[in-house]
């Protein structure tokens, strides 16, 4: 487990979940709200970055945000019961019709409590917090029902599990087709930013997308 800094107002959570690629959620301290992006493999892991924003006196209201319905991102919803949690409209649907079946297969991960939670608050193709400078915009490539999320006071790109786990495999495994794959890296490349975060890799440059595109 491992808490990294990358900028003044947004913390990577690292956790030893897998052995062949890394794991990761966020938190970004905003005005009115604090941000966390991604819950992990249920309470335990959340409870960590409970205690690290208490460490920090952050009482601001917590807003969740899921990237996309798999397990490894949605089970710690239940440790946010109170808070609103966003996503996209296919995430809802997709995290509630695959829930049962991503406990069963893959129960040997579950950390802590995991109870249904689904998103509360969702989206289609965009959705802002203008106050806080964060953008979210429906992502399809990776899964049907993803997003990437853009701080525009901090420069980073929130790509998630849009790029892949490692350096040594840049493309994620795709569950739409490579057009609308190559479409979202586009996309992407719009944006101004100087580091781009994922939910197993460690955090690239803008210059990791080129390397994704010439490998799709």
């Amino acid at each position: 487990m491992q808490i990294t800094r990358l900028k003044q107002r947004t913390i990577m959570f690292s956790y030893d979940t897998f052995s062949v690629c890394g794991h990761h959620s966020y938190v970004i301290l905003g005005e009115s709200f604090n941000y966390v992006l991604d819950t992990g493999c249920g309470s335990k892991q959340m409870q960590i970055v409970k205690d690290y924003l208490v460490s920090l006196k952050e009482t601001k209201p917590i807003i969740v945000i899921n990237s996309h319905y798999h397990w490894d991102h949605i089970w710690g919803n239940c440790a946010f019961k109170d808070s609103p949690i966003i996503a996209t409209t296919k995430c809802q649907e997709m995290s509630h019709q695959y829930y049962q079946e991503m406990c069963q297969n893959n129960a040997k991960f579950i950390q802590g409590d995991v109870t249904e939670t689904p998103p509360t608050l969702t989206f289609d193709t965009s959705a802002c917090f203008k106050e806080d400078g964060l953008y979210l915009y429906a992502s399809r490539g990776h899964t049907p029902d993803g997003l990437i999320l853009y701080d525009t006071k901090e420069r980073i790109l929130h790509a998630f599990d849009n790029i892949g786990d490692t350096l040594d495999h840049p493309v994620p495994d795709l569950m739409d087709s490579k057009e609308e794959y190559l479409k979202a890296l586009e996309f992407m490349e719009q944006f101004d930013f100087d580091i781009l975060t994922s939910g197993h890799n460690d955090p690239q440059t803008k210059e990791f997308i080129k390397q994704i595109k010439t490998e799709v």
